[in-house]
């Protein structure tokens, strides 16, 4: 019996060591757990980095977006400001009567077609009324009819004339003597004088024969 002994003493020896080896085991284990917290609260740090520069650079490109579109919008509002249209200057307008008549019969109308060409760099603003083109006219010292003194004092005829562009129009006479602006009867066979006027400037003096109409 006392032989047996040192066996079972042995084997809780063994025990002994075994436990000790699988608690040392088990503190061998615990840094790995510790490791991977560790890259989980790594990922974590970055996840949220991430994240927040995500977040800054959507809000710097909305915030740049916004700042191309005012800009944007201000350069159309200063297109849009456009300069006041000034009346147009004497000087550049080009006026020309490209036809008209030279013979009418007794009573009949008297046409011209008058072009008149901005030569400016701008646009401008004229008058293509009754009350600043018209006609004058005479035979010898006596006058029929001057048709801008005959004009409404309220009428108006507002152009807007771009640069190198013409306004076309008829320049027209009834063929009738007028007393105090109205009409009365028509102007005898003869050689009349149309002195043409635009803006009171004097653009034409026309000579136009008024004959008596051909008996058929």
């Amino acid at each position: 019996m006392s032989r047996k002994l040192p066996a079972q003493s042995n084997k809780s020896q063994a025990t002994t060591r075994s436990a000790k080896g699988g608690s040392r085991s088990a503190r061998v284990a615990r840094p790995g757990v510790a490791l991977t917290r560790g890259h989980l609260i790594a990922v974590v740090l970055l996840i949220l980095a991430a994240l927040g520069l995500g977040i800054y650079f959507l809000s710097a490109s909305a915030t740049k977006s916004l700042e191309q579109r005012q800009q944007s919008l201000q350069a159309v509002q200063e297109q849009d400001a456009v300069k006041p249209i000034a009346e147009c200057r004497a000087a550049d307008l080009d006026f020309k009567i490209t036809n008209y008549d030279r013979s009418i019969p007794v009573g009949g109308p008297w046409n011209a077609a008058v072009t008149v060409t901005n030569r400016g760099a701008d646009a401008c603003l004229a008058d293509g009324s009754a009350k600043s083109l018209g006609v004058r006219v005479t035979s010898g010292s006596y006058e029929l009819v001057d048709t801008l003194k005959c004009a409404s004092p309220d009428a108006s005829l507002p152009l807007l004339i771009g640069p190198n562009r013409s306004w076309n129009t008829t320049l027209s006479w009834d063929g009738h003597d007028y007393e105090s602006c109205e009409a009365g009867s028509v102007g005898a066979a003869g050689t009349y004088v149309l002195h043409v006027g635009y803006l009171g400037v004097a653009k034409a003096d026309l000579l136009v024969q008024v004959v008596e109409p051909q008996e058929e």
